[in-house]
């Protein structure tokens, strides 16, 4: 689990669901996507990590998944949205349209300030490798 503030409902959830504390490790420092990844990676490289599951929400997975995987050297990150939403859904929905179109504006950022890519390689993809 990495981010600052998102820690304590998700792992409570996590917990509810059987999630053994034990399992879950926490990284709450990082303020961005950017430091979610640069904050994790030692962890990751530290535990032997060859293939981790990013979960995040689906609008946001394509930029978490460029910028772990930009970052990242050997380990391979597949990207599992949370969930999906029918496109009539974010025409009505005021609040989820302009978090959909304000993901556009920080790939676009991330492209430019850290030469992030968001198009090298599926945007999605299971952990055999394939896209989907």
């Amino acid at each position: 689990m990495t981010g600052r503030n998102e820690d304590t409902l998700i792992v409570q959830r996590l917990i509810s669901t059987g999630v053994p504390k034990s399992a879950i490790l926490v990284e709450p420092a990082a303020e961005s996507t950017f430091e979610n990844a640069a904050f994790t990676l030692p962890i990751l490289k530290q535990r032997n990590a060859r293939k981790v599951l990013l979960v995040t929400s689906w609008y946001h997975s394509r930029r978490a998944s460029a910028v772990f995987q930009s970052a990242s050297g050997a380990i391979e990150f597949f990207s599992i949205p949370t969930d999906t939403v029918p496109v009539e859904c974010i025409n009505k929905d005021k609040w989820l349209r302009e978090y959909v179109l304000m993901e556009y504006v920080k790939i676009a950022g991330y492209w430019v300030r850290y030469g992030v890519s968001p198009f090298r390689g599926p945007a999605f993809a299971s952990p055999d490798g394939t896209g989907s």
